[in-house]
């Protein structure tokens, strides 16, 4: 019987590959895209785990932007005007998945949360699964050996992840081998991609309107 843990995450925060990391792990995550406050101090009197994802806010509102929203926003890749980036930050599916973030950051850390960040999965676009499968071996208490990272790494290669969703000509289809969604694996997922896809004069107010969210 596989190990049970909670997984609650923004939505485009990496949760999706965590999940499958974690199962070949021999660990099957419920994964939420939601914060239930009440269950927090619960499970940890129950000594019940939970991993909590969190991402960097400009570009987690460029990956929103990118898939989920890539109809409302009527195909926009880049967002050139003031108008156009306030569509985007302030629209709502954005700010739900703001304001979870930020109630992350003021979670308490205890020993059975285990608080990753998006950042650290894909420092440079590419998956560091090495990074994530020894945190996770750490906070799930387990003993995984080296042909489970290998086998990780051949059938969960971002490459081959992304080459079978991009088969796939729409973000609302799942794939067929994988749980991901058409289009899931992001072109630029490294940090910073933000700055692609709004113009530099643009970049401080951008940042300046996220900076409310924050500060909320």
């Amino acid at each position: 019987m596989k190990k049970e843990v909670i997984l609650r995450s923004p939505v485009r925060c990496g949760s999706t590959i965590v999940q499958m990391v974690s199962g070949e792990m021999g660990v099957e995550l419920k994964k939420h895209h939601d914060l239930d406050l009440n269950e927090i101090d619960a499970r940890d009197k129950q000594s019940l785990q939970t991993v909590y994802m969190v991402r960097n806010y400009e570009d987690l509102a460029i990956s929103i932007g990118h898939s989920i929203l890539r109809g409302k926003l009527k195909g926009k890749r880049e967002f050139k005007t003031e108008q156009e980036i306030n569509e985007l930050i302030h629209n709502e599916i954005v700010s739900n998945a703001f304001n979870m973030v930020r109630m992350v950051h003021a979670i308490p850390r205890t020993k059975f949360r285990l608080f990753l960040n998006y950042d650290e999965i894909f420092p440079d676009g590419l998956g560091n699964y090495e990074f994530l499968f020894e945190t996770l071996n750490e906070f799930y208490g387990l003993d995984c050996r080296k042909e489970v990272f290998d086998s990780i790494n051949k059938k969960l290669n971002l490459n081959k992840l992304k080459e079978a969703t991009n088969k796939i000509d729409s973000f609302e289809k799942v794939c067929a081998d994988f749980p991901l969604h058409g289009k899931h694996i992001s072109e630029n997922p490294e940090t910073g991609k933000w700055k692609k896809y709004i113009p530099e004069e643009l970049h401080e107010y951008y940042t300046s309107e996220i900076k409310k969210h924050k500060s909320t």
